[in-house]
């Protein structure tokens, strides 16, 4: 009889730990059912920071000075969310490289158009022009992705990058 007892006691102890392995599961659902929130908040944010960033580029490559300016601009700020990674930092220096009379690997163009803006190219004091404003919002564009990407920024691009708007 003492096998009888035994037995009846481990149920005991058993369905008295039911209830506990019930909460733990519950905890474990719900800790995947965060984790899945997350991921899908995160996903719809980026989701979002992608359609922004679209707008501005439309905008950054547009024919009027104006709204290359206001373009390239926000994609200054979307350049510092760390929603972007490295790969949406380098789409950004495309149209930042663009403005500034690079190609997309920062080098000088080619085909006659003028190499790289220098500093000199912008005056260095009174009002600017619009192409001038371009430049610079390119600069600071270029500046934010190299600085992020942890890559140096050519000293004509940082000099140009501080002018005041």
């Amino acid at each position: 009889m003492d096998t009888v007892s035994d037995t009846v006691h481990w149920w005991n102890v058993l369905s008295a730990l039911g209830p506990l392995a019930v909460l733990l599961a519950a905890g474990i659902a719900g800790a995947v059912a965060w984790v899945t929130y997350r991921a899908q908040q995160l996903s719809a944010r980026r989701e979002e920071w992608w359609v922004r960033a679209q707008w501005a580029l439309d905008h950054s490559l547009a024919a009027d000075p104006q709204a290359r300016e206001i373009g390239l601009g926000v994609l200054n700020v979307l350049a510092t969310s760390v929603l972007a990674g490295p790969e949406e930092l380098r789409i950004i220096t495309v149209a930042a490289a663009r403005a500034l009379g690079l190609d997309s690997d920062g080098g000088a163009r080619v085909g006659g158009i003028a190499a790289g803006v220098a500093p000199h190219a912008v005056p260095a004091t009174g009002r600017l022009s619009a192409e001038d404003r371009v430049r610079v919002r390119a600069a600071r564009v270029r500046a934010t992705v190299h600085r992020r990407l942890g890559q140096e920024t050519d000293a004509w691009v940082t000099d140009l990058a501080q002018r005041n708007l």
